[in-house]
């Protein structure tokens, strides 16, 4: 996965259409993205399905926690009005729709964020809603286009050790600006492959400064970015050592691209 810089679509392509629904991944494929990030929960009675937040109330019609209602339940909300009238109806994907997709979709990679925490949801539930998703991606054969991504280090060491090095693990900031939680018994060089750069601690809308980018390669591992898709923000992310931008607007992403000679 790091032959060249890759652009992964933030919840698909969020500006055009609400985030992590299928309609969001086909716009942000059609575009031309190398990869999808998204997020995966499992809802009461075991089932995996995509939605960012632990609750319902931002991006559906409905109120409450995900973990809380039954797949059936999930299955009634409006996913889709909140962003525009043309979306209405739009359901919340199940992981198996969208995995469907992915291996009906050629050389498609996807950056599988881990949702449910043990801090939030406990040890039990949060490893049984790891195992759905690793039981999903091995079903459709998809490891080698996986990529493992958690802010839970517990989850994240978790899923490192039952994917046998099978799927590249993603983890959040390295030291100081790490953005981990849950308790960590490796350190990050350990095992991760790849690491999210974040701007100094306190100061969320900063960028990754320089060193940054110099401790996580130093670890032996691959820096990445989501930060403002602008042409002067891409320019100094890959001269620092940048290897992929997942974008809110990938149209814009790959345009920056193109114009810094990444893209045919």
């Amino acid at each position: 996965m790091n032959k060249k810089i890759i652009l992964a679509g933030h919840r698909g392509d969020r500006k055009h259409a609400p985030e992590n629904t299928m309609p969001s991944f086909k716009q942000a494929v059609s575009l031309g993205v190398d990869m999808i990030e998204t997020d995966i929960h499992m809802s009461r009675d075991g089932v995996m399905y995509i939605m960012h937040d632990d609750t319902v109330d931002r991006t559906t019609d409905g109120t409450g926690l995900g973990r809380e209602k039954t797949w059936a339940e999930i299955c009634e909300l409006d996913a889709g009005s909140w962003f525009s009238d043309a979306f209405k109806g739009v359901k919340v994907p199940s992981l198996d729709e969208f995995l469907q997709y992915v291996a009906d979709t050629p050389d498609l990679l996807v950056n599988w964020e881990l949702k449910d925490w043990e801090c939030d949801c406990g040890r039990e539930f949060a490893f049984k809603s790891a195992d759905g998703l690793l039981a999903g991606i091995r079903k459709y054969h998809l490891e080698d286009r996986s990529m493992l991504n958690s802010f839970s280090s517990s989850v994240l060491e978790y899923v490192w050790k039952q994917s046998k090095g099978s799927m590249s693990i993603h983890g959040q900031g390295v030291y100081p600006t790490s953005k981990m939680r849950d308790i960590a018994l490796y350190a990050p060089k350990t095992y991760w492959d790849w690491a999210c750069m974040y701007g100094p601690s306190g100061t969320p809308k900063r960028l990754p400064e320089k060193v940054s980018y110099d401790n996580c390669i130093a670890q032996g591992i691959i820096p990445c970015v989501c930060i403002p898709d602008t042409l002067e923000n891409y320019r100094q992310a890959i001269e620092f050592g940048c290897r992929m931008f997942t974008s809110d607007d990938p149209e814009q992403g790959i345009k920056n691209l193109r114009e810094l000679g990444e893209r045919e």
